[in-house]
């Protein structure tokens, strides 16, 4: 397993209002040349080791080869600084009812059962995102996720109402609903595939593997095996022209049988790209015989895994290497961006708590259709306010992690894991 050796110099400007131009230097045992890479600038390229040295000893001889890399204007560099969103991405959570037992979920199994949302509300809803879309007078283009603490496909009939609903309302606003979900593909009917491939632009399917495994850590409901009907419907999503992407639950117990995972997701669904991310003791998780993986363990594993499935022509990253793009906040529930309305009108930036009131924006009146935000979301989530992450190469990219898993302490960030995979994407850029 790599080890990153990096080091950091920050380079002069004269704009006033420019951020500071960072520049790493990334070496390891297995690269020919040293790495530059510049953030702010998306620049990455090898360098000799002379030019290297010269360059880290005296910032102010720089290279015409260095200089070339970095952008014309500050405008440009700058383009990763949080700015004001003209429109959020909503994401409506039509129940937090779910028809797998996970039997990690990071909710509690004790809940009450969950309500789901009523066609009026759906419609409520809909026609308030919309109308808030032709007041920002924005591209037209309105972006919706189906998400939240339960399946969005639980109820069938309301699933293909609300849909249809939302494409239709905003045809006839000239406007064009790109919508997006995640989803357990756990749903009897069949046909249900060929609808979310007809109105879906992207699809995030959680499957955690081979049949043992699948049925082991995400059983249905009644406790009855999950895989084959899961595999059907996931079958025909990823045969299809939607986006699809799949997430996998990585627990102490099948951390072991890692490369049978990342086999298993070649075999089946080739050239793939798999989110893996480990078990967190939360909600059902904190009070199961399923186990988090150890963090040095699950480093390990998961970077060998890394190196297989590219090996096999699928992409197994985690969520903090899932792109190289430059920011400043890991997610929406970080940046406050996101906005899920739930059955009870709360609005939050996350799905993923058991206590939803720690990233709670806002109320939604469905009478009214009237989106009661009160930004009084923390940016202190920004990567620039850990001082832990300053002088790491990829803070820009992974930006701290997630930023629950921060608050709630429920997990190791990874940061090991996180570099290795992060330089070996910025490497693969030369070849």
């Amino acid at each position: 397993m790599n080890r990153i050796c990096s080091r950091k110099l920050t380079m002069p400007t004269q704009d006033p209002n420019a951020r500071e131009i960072e520049v790493f230097f990334l070496s390891t045992r297995d690269w020919a040349h040293q790495l530059v890479y510049i953030p702010a600038a998306q620049r990455v390229a090898s360098l000799p080791e002379e030019l290297s040295a010269d360059l880290q000893a005296n910032p102010d001889a720089l290279d015409e080869r260095l200089l070339g890399m970095l952008p014309a204007s500050a405008d440009e560099w700058l383009m990763f600084c949080p700015k004001p969103s003209a429109f959020p991405t909503f994401c409506i959570n039509l129940t937090d009812g779910c028809n797998l037992g996970c039997r990690y979920c990071y909710l509690s199994t004790d809940r009450a059962p969950a309500p789901l949302m009523s066609k009026d509300q759906v419609r409520s809803i809909v026609q308030a995102i919309v109308k808030k879309k032709v007041q920002s007078e924005t591209f037209p283009i309105i972006p919706v996720t189906f998400y939240g603490g339960g399946e969005p496909t639980l109820n069938e009939e309301l699933f293909r109402y609300a849909v249809e609903y939302l494409r239709d309302y905003a045809g006839q606003h000239r406007m064009v609903a790109r919508m997006s979900m995640t989803t357990n593909v756990n749903y009897p009917n069949p046909e249900l595939s060929k609808f979310i491939i007809q109105n879906f632009a992207n699809v995030t399917v959680s499957i955690d593997g081979p049949e043992d495994i699948q049925n082991q850590q995400r059983p249905r409901a009644n406790g009855h095996a999950s895989f084959d009907r899961v595999m059907r419907n996931a079958e025909q999503l990823h045969k299809s022209d939607c986006t699809v992407c799949f997430r996998a639950t990585v627990t102490a117990q099948s951390l072991v049988h890692i490369d049978r995972i990342v086999d298993f997701f070649a075999e089946e669904f080739p050239g793939c790209t798999v989110i893996v991310s480990p078990m967190l003791t939360v909600g059902h998780g904190s009070h199961t015989t399923l186990t988090p993986p150890d963090p040095e363990a699950y480093t390990c594993g998961i970077y060998e895994a890394y190196s297989r499935a590219k090996a096999l022509g699928i992409r197994l990253l985690t969520p903090e290497t899932s792109h190289l793009s430059p920011r400043l906040f890991f997610c929406g529930a970080a940046q406050g961006s996101l906005m899920i309305i739930s059955p009870d009108g709360l609005i939050t930036s996350c799905a993923q708590v058991e206590e939803k009131s720690r990233f709670s924006t806002g109320q939604f009146l469905f009478e009214q259709e009237e989106i009661c935000y009160c930004d009084s979301h923390s940016k202190s989530m920004s990567v620039d306010n850990y001082p832990e992450c300053a002088d790491c190469f990829c803070k820009y990219t992974c930006c701290g992690g997630c930023p629950e898993t921060r608050i709630s302490k429920s997990g190791d960030m990874h940061c090991e894991l996180t570099r290795n995979i992060t330089a070996d994407l910025l490497y693969s850029r030369l070849r």
